[in-house]
């Protein structure tokens, strides 16, 4: 407070009034705190004093017989605070969430957060946090996020006022009620949903567009990541549900899930690069998926047993097939196989020079004598009924006989059948 400019006693004041008008500017001065422009020396009122539980009457009593003044017992600077009430612990996702009512007492300067780790008792407690009553939380809400811990371990919470002077509240929960205990995780299977839920975020509430929020500069580091804590920069419109949580700067996870190493994504994964990986395994690829190109295959696909030469078949991008094993064939005119570059006539049989195979081949069709060249077997199955003659005919068992066999179709020949 800087001094006040009160001016002398002007010389035309009559004589009879210079002792009143020097009363006076005294009084003004010693009201202002005239001498006392520091902080430290700021003069300060009784009432101001009274406001903060201080009684002063007996610093202002004090005489020869009592030369020290003595702060009476009574006052309110000695007497014990009220507690907060109404403690809730809320378990997110690596952070515990407290909640509690703040005291309307006066004398209160701030709550005190105690936290036991796998243990009940109050006297393994630790100090955790201290959180300052101002006078618009009086009565209010107070909140304590605590985290950096074992998500595992079992913690306990208490928590009490201080006052002024130094003097402690009960504490709350009381002795008789024990502390709120919150339990750990029991399987991994909790934690990796804490995970999720830590990388979905939660749903937003709504706010402006214009609203601004930001990362606390504050951070911390353990076992090999980087955490930073989210909170409203600017107090602007309304938070997000997730500032209980903590964002990992580089998603990584120790150890693995069912023994695989895992890193899980709920949601879309865009990748502006190369995905290097010795197999992509996918639950299901439609035809919905290849019509809305969702699914675009610029190299060679294969089947899974695939062996050049014995198993499998192969599929490029330049168009051409490799097939091995068995086929099958449909009957009609665009039911022929063409084994060879060379495209065949359409029809539904083997032509000589275009088709050739070297395992089974089957047939709903006609396979025509001297027209297909094999080096395995050849087995037609009919699609309708064939009836088979039988004509018998002599012949000298001492000459020798060459010629054909020829089998016909009995019922509708396909056109060129024999």
């Amino acid at each position: 407070m800087s001094d006040p400019n009160i001016p002398n006693i002007p010389s035309s004041v009559p004589a009879n009034q210079v002792g009143f008008f020097t009363a006076l500017k005294s009084c003004v001065e010693l009201l202002a705190g005239h001498g006392r422009g520091t902080d430290n020396d700021r003069a300060l009122r009784v009432s101001e004093l009274a406001s903060l539980g201080i009684d002063i009457s007996r610093f202002l009593s004090s005489s020869s017989t009592e030369p020290y003044a003595v702060v009476s017992s009574s006052s309110g600077s000695l007497k014990m605070p009220k507690p907060p009430y109404g403690l809730t612990v809320t378990k997110g996702s690596f952070v515990h969430t407290l909640t509690w009512t703040n005291p309307v007492d006066p004398i209160v300067s701030h709550i005190e957060v105690w936290v036991a780790e796998e243990s009940q008792d109050r006297n393994n407690a630790v100090l955790r946090g201290i959180v300052t009553v101002t006078e618009d939380l009086r009565g209010g809400s107070g909140i304590f996020k605590f985290s950096g811990f074992d998500v595992s371990h079992d913690f306990t919470y208490w928590i009490r006022s201080v006052s002024y002077a130094g003097n402690y509240s009960e504490w709350h929960p009381t002795d008789i009620q024990g502390g709120y205990a919150v339990e750990g995780d029991d399987t991994i299977s909790d934690t990796i949903d804490e995970i999720i839920d830590l990388l979905n975020g939660g749903q937003p509430d709504a706010y402006s567009a214009g609203t601004d929020y930001a990362l606390n500069d504050r951070c911390r580091t353990s076992d090999g990541r980087t955490w930073k804590s989210i909170f409203n920069g600017s107090n602007q419109g309304n938070e997000p549900p997730n500032v209980t949580y903590w964002e990992r700067i580089g998603v990584l996870m120790e150890g693995d899930v069912d023994g695989v190493p895992t890193v899980a994504v709920d949601g879309n994964l865009v990748v502006d690069g190369t995905i290097l990986a010795e197999a992509i395994q996918a639950g299901s690829i439609t035809t919905t998926h290849l019509a809305a190109a969702m699914v675009l295959i610029g190299h060679t696909i294969q089947s899974t047993n695939f062996v050049d030469g014995s198993t499998g078949w192969q599929i490029s991008d330049s168009g051409s097939k490799f097939y091995n094993g068995i086929f099958t064939f449909g009957s009609g005119s665009s039911g022929y196989a063409n084994l060879s570059d060379a495209p065949a006539a359409e029809n539904p049989y083997f032509e000589l020079g275009l088709n050739h195979w070297s395992g089974t081949a089957i047939t709903n069709g006609t396979i025509v004598e001297d027209v297909g060249q094999q080096g395995g077997n050849v087995l037609q199955v009919p699609s309708l009924g064939y009836g088979v003659t039988t004509e018998f005919f002599p012949v000298d068992t001492a000459k020798a006989y060459t010629g054909k066999f020829r089998a016909r179709q009995t019922v509708n020949p396909t056109s060129g059948g024999k």
